[in-house]
Parts: structure tokens; C-alpha cells; sequence
């Protein structure tokens, strides 16, 4: 009875030791790494990068003409609108005097209502043409900053996996940061290529 009270203790014993180094081993702290944190002036690398230029002058060739087309279109209205200003001062200035009879009144404003409707059309049309134009030139920028900025992180991931840096922040989401290296120099020079 006592052996097999010895062996029982032993075989508890040994089992609770062989526990306590397996919980050891098994729970043991993985060994320090080291974290590398840099900042980057992320718009700069933005509007300083070499696809960003090529998409700003795509979009000035794409809607340019458009958009001075839309302009002069839009200083023309302005002078006829000018230009029907006067013709109801002038209706006005008639209709007050008495100097016109009624039928030249009439005829004057029938040219008068004319016109205006007209240039109530044209400036209808003109006002549509530009939110199109508007929302074309919004969504094709929308686009093209989508695949500037999937270019530009490309180009900072690639740098930050070779420079071995663990973590890239954007100097304007962080209030403070110490020890951390401002890459943007580094990757100003990337970006441009």
C-alpha cells in the first residue's frame, strides 16, 4: 500500500512538474521585436507624384475645352441678358410716355416676350450643360484619385517593406509622435519617378 501511495504521489508530482513546464514552454513571451514607426506628408506625396500630374493633365485635355466653350457660352448669355435689361427699360420708358400707340406697343412686347423666352431656353440649356459637365469632370476625378492613391501606397508599401518600417502614419492623423522618421523626403523622390 505505501508503494502504491509513493508511486501515485510520485506520478502526480511528475505530472503537475511536467504541466508546470509545458505551461512555461507554451505561454513563454515571444521574443521583442522591434517596431519601426515612420510619418510621411502623405498629400505632398500625392500632388508631388508622377501619376498624379499625368492624371491633372489628362483631365485639362479631357474637359479644357469644355469647359471655355461653356465660359464663352456663358459671357454671351450674360450680354443678352444685358441686352433684354435695356430692351424692358426701353419698353417701360415707351409704355409711360404715351408717345406709341397701342399696336406698336404690342408689337414691341411680342419681340420683347420673344426674346426673353428665348434666352430663358438657351440659359436653361446652358445651366444643364454645365452640371454635366460638372458632374462628368467629378466623376472622372473621382476615378482618377482612386488610382492615384492606390499608386502612391503601392510605392510607400513597397518602401516601408524594404526599409523594414512596421508602420507608415500620416503626419496629419498624429497629434505626437516620437522617434519616428519622417520618410517623406525618401519618398518624394519614388513617387516622382
Amino acid at each position: 500500500m505505501q508503494i502504491k501511495k509513493f508511486l501515485l504521489t510520485s506520478l502526480v508530482l511528475g505530472l503537475s512538474s511536467f504541466g508546470a513546464v509545458m505551461s512555461t514552454t507554451a505561454y513563454a513571451a515571444p521574443a521583442a521585436q522591434t517596431v519601426t514607426v515612420a510619418v510621411v506628408n502623405y498629400d505632398q506625396l500625392v500632388q508631388s507624384s508622377k501619376v498624379f500630374t499625368e492624371s491633372a493633365k489628362a483631365f485639362n485635355d479631357k474637359f479644357q475645352k469644355r469647359n471655355d466653350d461653356l465660359e464663352a457660352l456663358g459671357q454671351q448669355l450674360h450680354a443678352e441678358n444685358n441686352e433684354l435689361e435695356k430692351m424692358k427699360q426701353q419698353l417701360d420708358a415707351d409704355l409711360q410716355s404715351g408717345k406709341l400707340s397701342g399696336a406698336q406697343l404690342k408689337t414691341r412686347e411680342t419681340a420683347f416676350n420673344q426674346k426673353a423666352q428665348a434666352f430663358s431656353e438657351k440659359y436653361n440649356d446652358y445651366q444643364n450643360q454645365v452640371q454635366q459637365l460638372q458632374k462628368e469632370m467629378n466623376d472622372y476625378q473621382n476615378v482618377e484619385l482612386d488610382k492615384v492613391d492606390k499608386a502612391v501606397r503601392d510605392i510607400v508599401a513597397k518602401y516601408a517593406q524594404e526599409q523594414k518600417i512596421s508602420i507608415v502614419i500620416d503626419a496629419r492623423a498624429s497629434i505626437y509622435y516620437a522617434n519616428a522618421v519622417d520618410v517623406t523626403p525618401q519618398l518624394l523622390k519614388l513617387v516622382q519617378q
